[in-house]
């Protein structure tokens, strides 16, 4: 790839490597926090005015009308998140953050969000330089800037996201820099002749144009470490710097990809002396990593399915020499613990060690005293083609001595609590499993560290062979409505695509579906049931895996109340008969003087099975007074207790008034 593509066509900057840093300013402090309807500008020229202090923002957004110009022993700090510095939303050809002069020095920048409101796709005014409308620019030709800390702050939509010239000393950390170059060619950050920088725990992810992170110039001196550069339509990483360059504990995946990235690499490489450590280079452009420069150590990275290869070297001493350990990608579907897939923006998440031997991979994560508050680990973009549950297993070491927990989230809904059992020492791996909805593309995994303690995380393998079965619908809810309806509920089973529903009519008979293409988790049978008798019911989860086990449950419908109740008199008493109530074991026979108030005055067995029905039961009432009209009603009782009282949905009794007969 030709480096003048890279180089900046409207300066000249050769001379930047000569220039000399100015004797700072005498140091004054002035501290003032700004309102939300304050000037940000004013407040932090009078700042650079009495030589320095500290500008204060609050939570809350703060818009620009003019660039920020700051001074000598500046510092700018925020809420967080909620400090967001906004550019106006047409787009704009200055920087929002700029040195006010050459020379200056001890510059801070801390928990900040720098938005430069400019949409994707929208192009600088014309005439200006493709790198105008920076969120941070500090830039010199004669005198250096020196000593920068950039830290918790968040750039974004900006022209380039930060442009550095002729900085001596820099050190980011926790920044997540992405999203910017909205149309021209430029980068999320394009650091010129920069020298003794220090990054660690960013990102540098999504430039629309250009690289995640670009140094040229004679730049030397930097160490980059547990920090992702990713998804950028150009390099990753384009180091054209001279020598001195350490890249280790960090990812640089899916650059080139993006519409128009014309094939880029991982990491593309020209310094001598440049050590890449314990690094991923995966789905990018064109090659994992590609150094045309002299000398370079590359130890122990894994490169997969990058376009043109895993890497190209053309340098001093060739490829047996500089490059040891190389993989060439790890099996399909096995996601190593890399830190850097974890260090979401401010969050220190956990270190990547090789402590321990018997890790797989480049090493573990290990989360130390440091991480058991909320300390998270990341699997990223982990691809299934088809949603359905998939078996996930996650290597581990737990020399803790007691099972130590771990919640898991997957696409940052809840997803249970993973627990890791001991193994006999930090070094002894052993393996746990379980059963995960993941969606159709790629999946975010993450692990969150308690305060009792973490395991030590080697690697994350799905199995995508076919998604495994789901859990099985239990437990199971079954309600009688009536004689004639049964309601069944399920809870919602992660991975389940549908659920069928069958029914036995007796123990232990064969089971027939009811309903076979259910989405929701409840079910009313109401097909020819019967009143006080048992059924069987299933239900079972099912996917593109095949089905769950089935989950059983069996109810027992209210009896049916006595149908056809009839009457009457005669010279030794009431005769009372009606068809049999399928499932009734004994009947209460019930009498009253004013039709209003029943007294009880038998209970008699059924004399039929009681499973049938349509035959007649009969009893005599051989207590009724002469000449006395009586009211009857019958009612039915069953193995769950006496129909019309027992349950919400009856079949009142006939009632039937006689007159006994004068003897």
């Amino acid at each position: 790839m030709s480096k003048a593509r890279h180089g900046i066509a409207k300066l000249t900057l050769l001379s930047l490597a000569f220039a000399i840093a100015a004797a700072p300013p005498a140091h004054a402090t002035l501290d003032v926090t700004v309102p939300l309807n304050g000037n940000i500008a004013t407040y932090v020229a009078q700042v650079g005015a009495a030589g320095g202090g500290t500008v204060t923002l609050k939570a809350g957004t703060y818009n620009l009308t003019t660039p920020i110009l700051i001074q000598s022993n500046t510092t700018i700090i925020g809420q967080g998140a909620k400090t967001i510095i906004l550019a106006p939303a047409t787009p704009h050809g200055w920087s929002m953050i700029q040195n006010a002069s050459e020379g200056i020095t001890n510059l801070t920048f801390e928990n900040l969000v720098i938005d430069g409101n400019i949409p994707r796709g929208a192009y600088l005014p014309t005439g200006d330089s493709p790198y105008a409308g920076a969120g941070i620019y500090l830039f010199a030709y004669t005198y250096a800037i020196t000593n920068v800390t950039i830290t918790n702050v968040e750039i974004r939509n900006a022209g380039l996201g930060m442009l550095t010239g002729t900085v001596n000393g820099l050190n980011m950390q926790n920044d997540n820099i992405h999203d910017n170059d909205p149309g021209s060619f430029a980068h999320n950050a394009y650091l010129v002749a920069t020298y003794d920088v220090t990054i660690s725990h960013c990102r540098f992810d999504n430039s629309h144009g250009g690289d995640g992170l670009h140094f040229d110039f004679g730049a030397s001196n930097y160490t980059i470490s547990k920090s992702e550069f990713s998804g950028n339509v150009g390099e990753g990483i384009l180091d054209e710097g001279n020598a001195g360059i350490v890249i280790e504990d960090s990812v640089m995946n899916f650059n080139g990809l993006t519409p128009g990235g014309n094939g880029e690499n991982g990491i593309d490489a020209y310094s001598n002396n440049l050590f890449d450590t314990r690094l991923q280079t995966n789905y990018n452009g064109q090659y994992g990593i590609q150094h045309l420069g002299g000398t370079g150590n590359f130890t122990g990275f894994e490169t997969l399915g990058n376009a043109a290869g895993p890497f190209y070297i053309l340098g001093v001493g060739g490829y047996g020499t500089n490059v040891t350990n190389v993989m060439f990608g790890p099996t399909a579907n096995v996601y190593p613990a890399v830190l850097a897939q974890g260090a979401l923006g401010p969050a220190d998440t956990a270190d990547w060690t090789t402590q321990y031997p018997g890790y797989t991979t480049l090493g573990e994560v290990d989360f130390d005293a440091n991480h058991l508050t909320n300390g998270k680990l990341t699997f990223q973009n982990v691809g299934v083609v088809g949603a359905g549950t998939y078996q996930v297993s996650l290597r581990y070491a737990n020399g803790a001595g007691q099972t130590l927990a771990m919640p898991l989230t997957v696409n940052g809904k809840s997803a249970g609590t993973l627990s890791f059992p001991p193994t006999t020492s930090w070094s002894s791996w052993n393996t746990i499993t379980a059963y995960l909805a993941l969606k159709d593309g790629p999946n975010t995994l993450q692990v969150t560290a308690q305060s009792a303690g973490a395991p030590e995380l080697d690697e994350l393998v799905v199995n995508t062979t076919v998604p495994s079965p789901p859990a099985s619908a239990c437990p199971i809810t079954a309600t009688a409505n009536s004689p004639y309806a049964v309601t069944l509920a399920w809870p919602a089973i992660p991975g389940a695509s549908g659920y069928a529903v069958l029914r036995a009519n007796s123990a232990g008979g064969p089971f027939k579906p009811l309903a076979t293409t259910l989405t929701a988790k409840t079910y009313q049978d109401t097909e020819i049931l019967l009143g006080g008798a048992t059924y069987d019911y299933q239900v079972i989860a099912y996917n593109e895996g095949g089905n769950a086990t089935p989950c059983t449950i069996s109810v027992t419908t209210p009896v049916d109340a006595p149908a056809g109740l009839q009457g009457s008199a005669s010279s030794g008493g009431v005769a009372l008969n009606w068809i049999t109530a399928n499932g009734a074991l004994s009947y209460n026979i019930k009498r009253s003087k004013n039709g209003r108030s029943f007294t009880t005055i038998a209970n008699i067995p059924n004399t039929t099975s009681p499973d049938t029905s349509n035959f007649e039961q009969t009893y005599t009432d051989t207590t009724a007074d002469n000449g006395v009209t009586y009211t009857y009603e019958v009612s039915s009782v069953g193995p769950q207790g006496e129909s019309g009282n027992s349950y919400t949905v009856t079949v009142p009794a006939y009632v039937i008034t006689v007159v006994k007969k004068p003897v």
